[in-house]
C-alpha cells in the first residue's frame, strides 16, 4: 500500500519526497512495440444484435483477414471491445453450444475491455459516494461540488471527465489531510516546512497513512462501539482507496504494466459484486477463474499482451483496445465525416474509414510540430 499511494497520488514535488525512498512499483510491464493496425471499409452490418455481431466478427476475420475455414475452425481468437461485446459473444456460443467446432463460436474470446472496466469503475464511485442531488448532505461529493462552483456531476457520471476531475481533486485534499494530520502538524504548510527541515520522517508518514487505507483497517473501526464510530471518517477512507485504485489502473494502462492491471481486477471484481456492478462483476470473475484454471500459461501470456495496445509506438502512450475504438469512432463521425447527401455514404464508409487511422497519426504529428495540446472529447480523454 506504502507502494500503491507513491505511485498513484502525484509527484514528488506534490509531497516533499525529496529522498529517493521509494520506487515506481512496476510488476510485468509488456515491451514496446507500435501495434500493426489494418483499416477495413465501414461494415453495413446492425452491431446493437447478437446476430449482427455473429456476422461482423465472422465477416472480419473470414473475408476481410482471409483466415482458412480450417485455422477458423480450429483456432482461438480475441476480439476485443466493451463488456457489452463480450455479452454478446456468450450468448452467441450458448445459442450454438452443441454445434460443429469451430461454427459454435467457441474459438472467440473477448479481451477485457480496459477503459470502460475503468469507467464503469468511476461511475460505481460516484453513485456510491455522490449523495443526493440536492447536496444538502453535507458530507456528500455532491455537497462539496456545489460548494466549489465546480461542473454538475449526476448519479449517471454523465460528464465522466468532470468526475474524474473532481474525485481526483478531492481525493488529493483528502490525502493531504491524512498526510498533515498524521505529520503532527495543522496545515500543509507546516507539514512542509518541518519537512524541509528533516523534522518529519515521510517514510514513517507515508506508512502510517497507508495503513489506514487498508480495507481491514475500515473493518475494524466498524468492529467499535456504534456511539464512538466515525462514519464520514471511515467512509473518506473509502473513497481515497478506491480513488487511488482507479489512478493506479489508469497508469497501469498507460505503462502497460499488465500484472497491475490484473491485480487491481482481482480486488474490482468483488467491489463490482458489491457495488451492485450487475455486468463487470460477473466478467471479472469469470476472468479470474479462467486465469488460474481453464487457460495454460502460454494462453494467459497473450491474452495480458492484448490487453492494451499502442498505436502510436510512444513510451506511456498505450490505450486499452476500447479506448483506442471510441477514439476512432469519435474521429470518424465527428472529424472526418463530410455530413453530405446520400450520395456521399459510399465515399465514406469505404474511402474515409479506411484512412481515419492515417488521417488521426498526420493530426497528431501536426499537433507536435506546432506544440498544440491535444482535443479532449467527451468520452475519451
Amino acid at each position: 500500500m506504502v507502494q500503491l499511494l507513491h505511485r498513484c497520488s502525484g509527484s514528488k514535488d506534490d509531497f516533499i519526497c525529496g529522498e529517493h525512498e521509494f520506487q515506481k512499483l512496476m510488476l510485468k510491464v509488456i515491451d514496446l512495440e507500435p501495434t500493426n493496425i489494418i483499416p477495413f471499409t465501414l461494415m453495413d452490418i446492425e452491431q446493437s444484435s447478437t446476430e449482427g455481431n455473429l456476422r461482423s466478427i465472422s465477416r472480419v476475420l473470414i473475408d476481410e483477414l482471409k483466415i482458412p475455414k480450417d485455422d477458423f475452425m480450429q483456432g482461438i481468437f480475441l476480439v476485443g471491445e466493451d463488456q457489452l461485446l463480450a455479452e454478446r459473444v456468450h450468448s452467441i456460443q450458448k445459442q450454438r453450444e452443441g454445434d460443429v467446432p469451430g461454427e459454435d463460436f467457441s474459438g472467440i474470446l473477448p479481451v477485457l475491455g480496459a477503459f470502460h472496466t475503468n469507467m464503469n469503475f468511476k461511475k460505481m464511485m460516484i453513485k456510491i459516494f455522490l449523495g443526493d442531488k440536492s447536496g444538502r448532505v453535507l458530507v456528500s461529493l455532491q455537497n462539496l461540488n456545489k460548494k466549489l462552483h465546480r461542473k454538475y456531476v449526476d448519479e449517471k457520471a454523465g460528464n465522466y471527465w468532470a468526475c474524474v476531475d473532481f474525485t481526483k481533486d478531492t481525493g488529493d485534499a483528502v490525502l493531504l489531510g491524512l498526510i498533515v494530520q498524521k505529520g503532527g502538524t495543522k496545515t500543509w504548510d507546516e507539514f512542509r516546512g518541518k519537512s524541509k527541515m528533516g523534522e518529519i520522517r515521510w517514510r514513517q508518514v507515508v506508512a502510517a497513512v497507508s495503513n489506514k487505507l487498508r480495507y481491514k483497517h475500515v473493518s475494524n473501526l466498524r468492529d467499535e462501539k456504534e456511539d464512538s464510530r466515525d462514519r464520514v471518517y471511515e467512509n473518506l477512507l473509502l473513497f481515497v482507496r478506491m480513488e487511488l485504485e482507479f489512478r493506479c489502473f489508469y497508469k497501469a494502462i498507460r505503462e502497460a504494466d499488465v500484472e497491475i492491471m490484473e491485480l487491481v481486477l482481482q480486488l474490482w471484481a468483488l467491489q463490482f459484486l458489491g457495488g451492485e456492478g450487475t455486468k463487470y462483476g460477473p466478467e471479472l470473475v469469470e476472468l479470474r477463474y479462467r486465469m488460474l484454471c481453464e487457460w495454460d500459461e502460454q494462453l494467459r501470456a497473450i491474452i495480458r499482451r492484448n490487453w492494451v495496445i499502442n498505436p502510436r509506438g510512444q513510451t506511456g502512450k498505450n490505450l486499452g483496445l476500447d479506448e483506442f475504438m471510441e477514439e476512432l469512432g469519435r474521429a470518424y463521425k465527428h472529424q472526418y465525416n463530410p455530413r453530405g447527401s446520400e450520395m456521399l455514404e459510399g465515399f465514406q464508409r469505404n474511402v474515409i474509414a479506411c484512412c481515419t487511422i492515417h488521417l488521426m497519426r498526420l493530426k497528431d504529428e501536426l499537433h507536435s510540430a506546432l506544440g498544440i495540446r491535444k482535443h479532449s472529447g467527451d468520452h475519451i480523454k
